[in-house]
């Protein structure tokens, strides 16, 4: 997201002029930005890039009767019939990758574990990558499909260790850890 500040004697065309000027400039700096924090633009823009699983892709746009976005392998492609659209069919597709790849580590972390939520489900969270619920009902923050797969591999195991203890106490990290060695390098890097 950019945001431009500039004293109020500006017109809306000296500033458009200036961001032009800059955009160069504008997109390096986001891109570093968002490869830090594994952030996205919620804005479509040539050079733009999308996180998934630990890595970025690029974006390619095309023009198409409806809203998408597709993964390709090598990068995505946002099919537009407009282009404001593009935070929303970002959402929506890290959603559905969640619900498939995630499904699958909660699948075989609770096999391993012998820890069975109640239900999984997802969404987007502001400050959180996970809750369990007192009734054992787990949901997963879909900007976990922006990280690798250790990341969402302890997340899913965190997660997993609150149907058991439902605090951060010594057990509950003992038995994090006992699956997940590297917890702490782990979660330092989330």
């Amino acid at each position: 997201m950019l945001r431009v500040s500039t004293p109020w004697r500006y017109s809306t065309a000296q500033i458009e002029l200036f961001i032009r000027q800059k955009s160069t400039w504008i997109c390096k700096h986001l891109d570093r930005k968002n490869s830090l924090g594994r952030t996205n633009s919620p804005l479509w823009y040539l050079g733009c890039r999308l996180w998934y699983r630990g890595r970025d892709y690029s974006v390619e746009k095309r023009v198409a009767k409806r809203n998408r976005l597709l993964y390709e392998g090598r990068g995505f492609v946002f099919e537009c019939a407009d282009e404001e659209a593009f935070e929303r069919v970002q959402h929506a597709w890290y959603k559905k990758a969640a619900q498939t790849h995630i499904s699958q580590r909660v699948a075989y972390w609770s096999e391993t574990m012998g820890l069975v939520p109640k239900t999984v489900s997802y969404r987007r969270y502001k400050s959180r990558w996970g809750c369990c619920s007192v009734h054992n009902d787990i949901t997963f923050n879909t900007a976990l499909m922006r990280y690798d797969d250790e990341l969402i591999d302890y997340v899913v195991v965190h997660e997993l260790a609150h149907i058991v203890y439902k605090n951060h106490g010594t057990s509950f990290w003992s038995l994090v850890e006992a699956y997940i060695p590297d917890w702490r390098e782990r979660r330092k890097r989330l």
